[in-house]
């Protein structure tokens, strides 16, 4: 990423005072726009890493029509704006910005806020490629394989589950004429287990869509069309890792349809067999999460993506949902597995103590301590840190968590030198953070900071076709308990 940055502010002293703090920063200034006009001008003069972005502007266009340039042009953004209301946060969620910065701010507000911006973009980049560099080398290596093409395509297809979630999919092959050779479907039965089904059985409750088309070099083309049971579960990241994988599925698809000329490819495989055909996982991946609706498999789909990482967590959700089951999961998956897991409750911590008990003291810091002592986070440090209802944290110790994310350093209370950490953040609420920032209880800065890979714990009531598996499951665990046998329940105590 380039350090030039453009600002996007039509209040002239606003404008100029940006400029000031991120030049004496060492930042390099591409311009300032006070319109989308102009800004758009500059950005197709010169290459820009970054944008502070006012939300309203002259002109009829808003920073809301911008950023929606700037995602199509994958140019981060941070918002900037005197109000940071309820409906002001909605709108900066729809776009999906690096930030947020709230007029009137100190120098120091805007640097953290660029930090936390660079942060988040080298880990969405890193995802981004080690998502298409994994892709290309399963790709290339289920093409050589020696199976039939259709577990070739079923590996491939289930392969995309964890950087693109699906429900079901087709995949419709036909000739540079468009006479159609082949139709397949594709059915995600559970988290490891796919069946291949005819195309026609597209359930009637598939929400979302999204389609990409691949020609072969012979003329051919293979349209894969990728359904969903959730709403909007499609996102602009899904079409880029299409394209970016365009090449590669052209090449090993036309590989695997030549290897196969004397197979049924050409056939009509519309009524294909209805055999159950696993993707290849590890058994028992997830420790007591059950169920297979969509809305909890595409969360298992995420986890699976960021728990390798040492990428900060915040994960939402109703009271009850599971979210501390998904945090023990992700550090079970972690490359920190065989280090602590510390939780720490922040509802249910003193205010007075707080501080002592997360970052520890020194002897004499308060009356009481009559020796050092260590803290959660250093109890932690070479695992993770489990922030639960982190939305209670007071306000002054937002800060220091802070600190801590940015720097991976700590000061115990009554400490002059600070301590240095090595771990991983989870933290978790029932909150709408958005309205406790709109309240003055949370800040902005810390929210984008932890908000780098957001995990939403659905409740029973989006995934209720996973009653029964839950009914099933602890009807038998408790038969074994109390030594009963119980061969089933009725229909009318599962309705």
């Amino acid at each position: 990423m380039t350090d030039r940055i453009l600002i996007v502010e039509d209040e002239f002293i606003v404008a100029h005072d940006l400029k000031m703090i991120l030049t004496r920063a060492g930042y390099e200034i591409a311009g300032i726009a006070d319109s989308v006009k102009t800004a758009l001008i500059i950005l197709g003069q010169q290459e820009v890493g970054l944008v502070l972005l006012d939300i309203f502007l002259k002109g009829k266009q808003t920073g809301i029509d911008l950023a929606n340039i700037l995602m199509d042009k994958q140019i981060a953004f941070i918002y900037i704006s005197a109000n940071s209301n309820e409906k002001v946060m909605e709108a900066a969620k729809s776009t999906m910005p690096y930030g947020f910065i709230v007029k009137p701010y100190r120098d120091k507000d805007v640097l953290l806020s660029i930090d936390i911006a660079r942060y988040r973009m080298e880990h969405v980049q890193n995802l981004k490629i080690s998502s298409k560099l994994f892709m290309e080398d399963f790709i290339a290596d289920v093409s050589m394989k020696p199976l039939n093409w259709k577990k070739k395509l079923l590996l491939i297809t289930g392969a995309f589950q964890a950087y693109l979630p699906f429900d079901f999919l087709t995949l419709t092959a036909t000739t540079n004429d468009s006479t159609m050779l082949s139709k397949i479907g594709i059915a995600r039965k559970q988290f490891n287990e796919y069946d291949m089904v005819s195309a026609d059985e597209l359930a009637g409750n598939l929400k979302s869509n999204l389609v990409k088309s691949i020609i072969l070099s012979n003329g051919d083309c293979i349209t894969l069309s990728f359904y969903s049971k959730l709403d909007n579960i499609f996102k602009r990241e899904h079409s880029e890792l299409l394209n970016l994988l365009e090449s590669t599925l052209a090449k090993n698809l036309l590989h695997i349809i030549e290897f196969e000329k004397v197979s049924p490819f050409k056939k009509n495989t519309n009524v294909p067999e209805k055999n159950k055909i696993p993707f290849p996982v590890e058994e028992d991946k997830f420790k007591d999460i059950i169920g297979q609706s969509p809305a909890l498999l595409n969360l298992l789909d995420q986890l699976m993506i960021v728990a390798p990482t040492d990428t900060s967590v915040l994960i939402t959700g109703e009271s009850g949902t599971g979210k501390e089951l998904i945090v023990q999961n992700l550090h079970r998956l972690s490359t920190r597995k065989n280090k602590p897991l510390v939780a720490v409750n922040c509802a249910a911590l003193p205010n007075d103590l707080m501080e002592s008990i997360l970052f520890g003291h020194e002897k004499d810091a308060f009356a009481g301590a009559t020796s050092q002592s260590m803290g959660k986070f250093e109890e932690a440090s070479g695992g993770t840190i489990f922030l639960d209802e982190i939305g209670e944290m007071p306000f002054d110790l937002q800060a220091k968590l802070l600190r801590v994310l940015q720097q991976k350093e700590i000061e115990r209370v009554g400490g002059k030198n600070p301590v240095p950490v090595d771990l991983r953040i989870i933290a978790a609420t029932n909150l709408q953070l958005e309205k406790e920032i709109s309240k003055g209880k949370f800040r902005l800065d810390l929210f984008f900071r932890l908000n780098v890979f957001p995990l939403h714990v659905p409740s029973l009531r989006a995934r209720k076709e996973d009653i029964p598996i839950l009914v099933a499951y602890f009807i038998e665990k408790h038969a074994k308990l109390l030594d009963r046998e119980i061969s089933g329940i009725s229909s009318r105590f599962m309705e």
